[in-house]
């Protein structure tokens, strides 16, 4: 298992980072996770594409006071390593060791239990709302991917979000182009359309009441801060639309067709499955196709 990188900071040191520091840090994170799950296997494609996103929300907010709520919880692992679980991850894939996903039982800084749902917009608007009813100034960000937003609850979210002002949420939308497969659809198709720089007027969001901010790029750290930064200062409902690239820094994801998304343990130079992976033990899938056949 490769040594902690020193430079791992908790939430709280994160934010005396300078955004130099901050990068270092985004590179020491992504190597870490491409050796660590190298050797236990993992979504490793899709963490990769999180890290410096994860990082630019622990530098602005403060969790678990402010809540982060991931919809696709297998996209959580830098969230876990500076959330003081970097020591856990020798223990991915193995029974009774750290979670694939997010999980209340966890860490404080996990505050539902998240895998491949599409209700991190109606968990995090319940949320709100009620923090505005008590009167409580931290933020709830959900965090979703273009993969999810087309699903109903999520659409629904949208419908009732668009129309509050005044809410402390922050739509984050972790926009690669995949689900797990590349994306496919209408939506999927306006996202796209959707270039950095872009000097197009935003016509979906903006349409629909969001203070729509991007599209940026989710590998430059200054750029998500300050994005990130003017969306805690909106009065409508911001939604920061961040481009991202799965698999990112593993050069085995840009020749695969699902840029690694999971991976059992793999060559981290070729991306090739390990000879030994799978040997010892017996997949779900064909456990149950056996009970099936009986």
């Amino acid at each position: 298992m490769p040594d902690k990188p020193t430079t791992f900071v908790n939430p709280q040191e994160l934010k005396n980072l300078s955004l130099d520091e901050l990068q270092q840090l985004a590179g020491e994170v992504r190597r870490f996770l491409i050796d660590s799950v190298s050797k236990t296997g993992g979504h490793i494609g899709a963490n990769l594409g999180t890290v410096e996103l994860t990082l630019a929300l622990h530098y602005v907010f403060d969790s678990p006071r402010d809540k982060l709520i991931w919809d696709t919880g297998h996209q959580g692992y830098t969230h876990k390593v500076v959330s003081g679980r970097a020591d856990l991850f020798s223990s991915l894939n193995t029974y009774g060791g750290m979670n694939r996903f997010v999980s209340r039982s966890e860490s404080r800084h996990d505050i539902i239990e998240a895998s491949h749902a599409g209700t991190s917009l109606s968990v995090g608007m319940g949320l709100a709302l009620a923090n505005r009813l008590q009167k409580k100034d931290h933020y709830v960000i959900p965090i979703i991917g273009d993969g999810a937003l087309c699903e109903g609850m999520a659409l629904e979210a949208l419908n009732h979000l668009g129309a509050e002002r005044d809410l402390k949420l922050i739509v984050l939308l972790n926009d690669n182009g995949f689900a797990i497969s590349p994306g496919y659809g209408a939506l999927h198709d306006y996202l796209q359309s959707r270039q950095l720089n872009s000097r197009d007027p935003e016509t979906l969001f903006t349409s629909l009441g969001f203070h729509y901010i991007g599209p940026v790029d989710g590998h430059d750290l200054e750029t998500l801060v300050q994005a990130l930064q003017q969306a805690r200062d909106s009065h409508r409902v911001p939604l920061v639309h961040a481009k991202t690239v799965k698999g990112k820094g593993l050069e085995a994801a840009d020749s695969h067709p699902y840029r690694m998304h999971f991976s059992f343990p793999f060559d981290p130079q070729t991306g090739q499955a390990m000879e030994s992976s799978g040997s010892s033990s017996v997949g779900y899938q064909d456990v149950a196709s056996a009970v099936i056949e009986r």
